[in-house]
C-alpha cells in the first residue's frame, strides 16, 4: 500500500508516494539532501546541481555494486572451500593439525610459566637470605 512521505531536499518540499517503509524513505531523503548540499555552488543553476547530484549518486551506487559483487564472490569462494573441507578427510586432518599446534603452544607457554615461577622463587630466596644477613 502506497504511503505519503513529505520531506525537504535542497530547501524544497516534496511529497512522495511509495510502498517503501517510512524509515527507508527518511534515509533516502537524508542522503539526497546531503548530496544536494555537496553539489551546491553559487555558479551552478538548479539543473546543473541536479545533474551533479545524479552523477554522485550513480557513482556511489556503482561503487556499492562493485563491493557487493566482490563480497558475494568471496562468500561463494569461502562457502565452497568450507564445503570441500567438511566433505573430505582434509577437514579432519586440518582439525588434528590445529589441535596439535594448540597443544604445542600450551606446552611452550606452560614451560615459560614454570621458568618464571622458578626464577621468582630463586629471587625470593636470595632476598630472604639478604634480609636475614642484615638482621
Amino acid at each position: 500500500m502506497k504511503q505519503r512521505f513529505v520531506t525537504t531536499i535542497g530547501g524544497h518540499h516534496y511529497t512522495l508516494l511509495s510502498n517503501e517503509s517510512f524509515d527507508h524513505l527518511q534515509k533516502v531523503a537524508k542522503q539526497l539532501d546531503e548530496l544536494w548540499q555537496l553539489c551546491e555552488a553559487p555558479n551552478l543553476d538548479v539543473q546543473q546541481q541536479a545533474v551533479l547530484l545524479a552523477i554522485n549518486a550513480t557513482s556511489q551506487r556503482l561503487k556499492t555494486d562493485q563491493q557487493l559483487t566482490q563480497l558475494q564472490k568471496e562468500n561463494d569462494r569461502l562457502a565452497k572451500q568450507l564445503q570441500q573441507m567438511q566433505t573430505s578427510d582434509s577437514y579432519d586432518l586440518f582439525l588434528a593439525e590445529l589441535q596439535q599446534k594448540l597443544r604445542q603452544k600450551l606446552r611452550q607457554e606452560n614451560q615459560s610459566l614454570e621458568l618464571q615461577i622458578a626464577t621468582q622463587t630463586l629471587l625470593n630466596e636470595v632476598a630472604s637470605e639478604q634480609i636475614k644477613r642484615r638482621k
